[in-house]
């Protein structure tokens, strides 16, 4: 495994930065990135269900 790179963390900021901004400037890129995100998260918490509702 190759050594961790310390510069992808603010080369990734900057990635999603430019991409939200994008998504920022249409009406529709914005409400599907809020959409998307909360899809996300719901997947994400899926397998926790169980666990919560015993």
């Amino acid at each position: 495994m190759p050594p961790f790179n310390p510069n992808i963390i603010p080369a990734t900021i900057k990635a999603l930065t430019t991409f939200v901004q994008t998504l920022d400037k249409h009406r529709f890129g914005a409400i599907m990135l809020i959409v998307v995100m909360t899809f996300a998260g719901a997947l994400m918490a899926v397998p926790y269900l169980p666990t919560l509702l015993a």
